[in-house]
């Protein structure tokens, strides 16, 4: 009876009954939901790639992971314990897919109690390549000028390349990779630097076994100059002679360091005449010196030698016999309007 009567007071306006156990399940649902607090960061997104398939197409660096769950759990999470990822280890072949993001949460996120996680977005449309590997060479990039009277050299770089992979159309389309920049500016001599080789395609990775290493040779410039009309002074000639009439060079060519060739001008004595032979007055073709400094050297000669007349030095007797004939000989001449 005492059955009956319990199963009958259940059933009593068990309409009414079953609203209010529904109203009073939505009441702590919300109750619950009101309580709880909502936190979100942007996390970086990585990418998994394990199989033979690489990245080739641009995606977000960066998702929205929105947190909820109590206050007292959440204030003591941050961004790091939560790690977002696209995993494209097990896409068959090259192709453009919609990849879900993966989202790893630390083992004390895992502990809360209740916790709600969104991320946003939460499928990403990405292109993939097969991975493809490379040597690419390296050209380095000078920067400055060299100090005033030296130039660039040989320039050469050790390892002359390096290794990158990455997409297969992008690694076979990139061009040989430059250098970060090395100064030149004020050098006088030759110098080495160690330096890092530069890419801008974020899709490729480098694998450089040592840091490249460059090699600058700076050289003097080297200058030519023509001189004309160069005196030739007679050398080694006996007292008793003298050169009825010095010659002249036509031309001279000198070449070596600009500095040098700037502070150089040739003076007397630069190309002399070798007049030890010379016994009797007369008619010599003798041999021309050139004395170059060490310095500069002699670009090509317009002449081995040259033809000089010798005299024979006078005597004083005769130098004065010579004057005397001379003022005779001036006296001798008619004044302006004599006969």
């Amino acid at each position: 009876m005492k059955t009956r009567q319990l199963y009958e007071k259940i059933l009593h306006n068990w309409p009414a009954k079953i609203i209010c156990f529904i109203a009073a399940l939505f009441l702590y649902a919300f109750y619950q939901i009101s309580s709880l607090d909502k936190k979100s960061y942007t996390v970086p997104l990585n990418i998994i790639a394990e199989g033979s398939l690489v990245p080739a197409g641009n995606y977000p660096r960066r998702v929205k992971v929105t947190l909820r769950g109590k206050p007292e759990d959440i204030v003591h999470f941050d961004a790091s314990d939560i790690k977002a990822a696209l995993d494209i280890s097990y896409y068959p072949k090259k192709g453009t897919y919609t990849v879900p993001v993966t989202l790893t949460l630390s083992d004390a996120l895992m502990l809360a109690d209740p916790l709600e996680v969104h991320v946003t977005p939460d499928t990403v449309s990405l292109t993939v390549e097969n991975n493809y590997y490379a040597y690419k060479n390296l050209e380095p990039v000078l920067d400055g000028t060299p100090l005033h009277g030296y130039e660039i050299g040989n320039i050469t770089v050790r390892p002359p390349s390096v290794k990158v992979s990455g997409p297969e159309s992008m690694v076979k389309n990139l061009a040989p990779l430059q250098t970060l920049k090395i100064s030149v500016d004020g050098k006088s001599s030759s110098f080495s630097q160690k330096t890092d080789a530069v890419i801008e395609n974020k899709f490729i990775t480098m694998h450089e076994a040592t840091a490249p290493e460059v090699f600058v040779t700076i050289e003097p410039i080297f200058q030519t100059m023509k001189y004309k009309n160069i005196p030739v002074i007679p050398e080694r000639l006996a007292a008793e002679f003298h050169v009825q009439e010095e010659p002249l060079l036509g031309l001279l060519t000198v070449t070596g360091p600009q500095l040098d060739m700037e502070k150089y001008t040739p003076q007397a004595g630069t190309v002399t005449v070798d007049c030890s032979s010379v016994t009797e007055p007369g008619i010599y073709t003798l041999p021309l010196l050139y004395h170059i400094p060490g310095t500069l050297k002699l670009e090509n000669r317009e002449t081995d030698s040259v033809e000089v007349s010798i005299v024979r030095n006078l005597s004083e007797d005769e130098a004065e016999s010579n004057i005397q004939h001379s003022e005779q000989e001036s006296n001798l001449k008619p004044t302006e309007g004599g006969r």
